[in-house]
């Protein structure tokens, strides 16, 4: 019996030891081979369903005008996920109500896609196979419009494009804080080339053939930044969206989606009824039971550690600051008063240094962990580089589970960049400072700095009293928080469920669990919502 025990024992610990080094691998992959890898999963388990169409060069005939298009290449390569399903309905649902959309499918033809990009590697190939062979099979074939591999000639485009700032964010998001200039240059050397090749393909298209309104994903990564400079350009309508607060929900809008700045109702006020309902949501929240777009931050939250509640005992304030992911989409308008999130840490640091009687608290954001989003050097590791032990600097690492909303609860002021946890911070009635802009910084609460010295003499201000400066702004708080998680985004729960098997994965409901008459109203205020946002 005890050899048995033994021998289970081992078989376990190999088994454990198994998965892990295969994980490792096929991160490895992932960063520097991602196209061999993701084709060679779809070969694998799609066999029959490949689509080598891409290869074969033909450039599209005669587009049919339509009123819409659809463009989604970034939020998904070779499987389902919110976005892409959420098209699709969307697609289908405008043609259920006499209104064609053309879909603008990448068929190989820019040689470069951010989401199919090896962070560690630029010369690694792209997983077009892969991502062409599980898209094209979505969509009516009759109303595709292919960009395939064609000879074109990139010279003949205007060079007087910025190019440089409008990939920026996608190099940004590519390298993930990675300081290395020669990987940089071939990044930004290979994109620039792609977004030629799309303004190329697109200046192809007969005018007259381009539609009213436009549908992208995002609008910020490549290379819908790109499709969507071109629309812009040409007088179309471009409605771009992205995730909403609420789980399985997408926000729509013809401004930036990453931005957030949807119709904030300031006259609302909640009903009983409407702060249950919000209260409910933020009781889930607070002990982390809540994803967004299929990601769950936190498989647990503990509370703050007992060394670092007696190192705060030890202060008269305690300051929280909350850090954002640096290569986020969302931190395109965010740096108004500071060049970007790093200066901004800088600058607090040197505070801290000449404050040594507050405490302050850098907190790193989950995000920076996760395999998909890896940072190259995490917030914490920076911080504790440009400091010198200061004793009154503590650092909460990306990957430690203390929950943010306790670490609020026993501070004494909440710094943030652009994050959303300084809505909520507010929200806790705790006295919240912004650095950088945000949807929210719309309301009287959060302050517009006019330099950095107002920024700091505000800091300051803030911590001459204990008690939160914003009671007579509650109820505005209060409202915009319900209207951003309840009402600026499209709920697909009834139609759209996780997909577990699958990292961020989703599938649709199966239709006989669906009562038809709720997918045509679904539907419907789907196209109403759409048309809204034609200019």
């Amino acid at each position: 019996m005890e050899t048995f025990n033994i021998y289970y024992k081992l078989e376990n610990q190999i088994k454990v030891c198994m998965k892990k080094y295969k994980t490792k691998f096929k991160n490895y992959l992932l960063q520097n081979q991602k196209g061999f890898l993701k084709n060679l999963q779809y070969l694998s388990t799609n066999l029959f369903s490949t689509n080598l169409d891409y290869k074969k060069k033909i450039s599209t005939g005669t587009i049919q005008k339509t009123p819409y298009w659809y463009f989604n290449g970034s939020s998904h390569l070779d499987y389902s996920t919110l976005f892409s399903l959420g098209g699709e309905f969307l697609v289908k649902a405008l043609k259920k109500n006499g209104l064609e959309c053309n879909v603008l499918l990448c068929a190989g033809g820019p040689k470069f896609s951010q989401t199919g990009a090896s962070p560690n590697n630029p010369s690694a190939f792209m997983p077009c196979m892969a991502c062409y062979s599980f898209n094209k099979q979505n969509f009516d074939k009759n109303f595709l419009i292919e960009f395939k591999s064609k000879n074109l000639n990139i010279n003949d485009i205007n060079n007087d494009y910025d190019l440089d700032q409008i990939l920026k964010p996608s190099l940004n998001w590519i390298l993930r804080g990675n300081k290395n200039l020669k990987l940089s240059k071939e990044f930004n050397s290979q994109m620039k080339d792609a977004a030629r090749l799309w303004l190329s393909f697109l200046n192809g298209i007969d005018k007259n053939s381009l539609p009213n309104s436009i549908i992208l994903f995002n609008g910020i990564s490549f290379p819908e930044c790109v499709i969507k400079f071109f629309m812009e350009e040409n007088g179309v309508n471009v409605i771009t969206f992205e995730s909403g607060y609420k789980e399985n929900s997408i926000y729509f809008t013809n401004e930036n989606a990453t931005d957030y700045e949807f119709p904030f109702d300031v006259s609302k006020k909640l009903t009983t009824v409407e702060k249950n309902k919000l209260d409910n949501y933020l009781e889930k929240r607070f002990s982390g039971n809540f994803t967004r777009s299929g990601t769950k931050y936190w498989n647990k939250v503990t509370d703050v550690d007992d060394n670092l509640k007696r190192k705060c005992e030890s202060f008269g304030n305690n300051i929280s600051i909350f850090l954002n992911v640096p290569f986020d989409t969302s931190q395109v308008k965010a740096s108004y008063l500071f060049d970007n999130i790093y200066q901004w840490i800088d600058e607090l640091i040197l505070f801290a240094e000449k404050n040594t009687d507050l405490h302050f608290i850098f907190r790193s954001h989950p995000d920076e962990i996760r395999s998909d989003k890896k940072i190259y050097e995490k917030t914490s590791d920076y911080i504790l580089q440009n400091t010198n032990n200061n004793k009154n600097i503590s650092l909460i690492d990306a990957a430690v589970t203390t929950s943010s909303y306790e670490l609020i609860r026993i501070s004494d002021l909440v710094l943030t960049y652009n994050s959303t946890i300084g809505l909520e911070s507010a929200f806790m009635n705790k006295k919240t400072i912004s650095a950088g802009y945000s949807h929210f910084s719309r309301l009287d609460y959060f302050e517009i700095f006019q330099d950095k010295q107002e920024y700091f003499k505000c800091l300051k201000k803030k911590l001459q009293y204990k008690e939160f400066d914003g009671f007579d702004l509650v109820n505005q708080i209060q409202s915009y928080f319900y209207q951003m998680i309840f009402e600026s985004a499209i709920d697909f729960s009834e139609i759209l469920i996780p997909d577990n098997s699958k990292k961020y994965g989703f599938k649709l409901i199966q239709k006989d669990k669906i009562n038809e008459n709720k997918i045509n109203n679904f539907e419907n205020n789907l196209v109403k919502e759409l048309k809204v946002l034609e200019n």
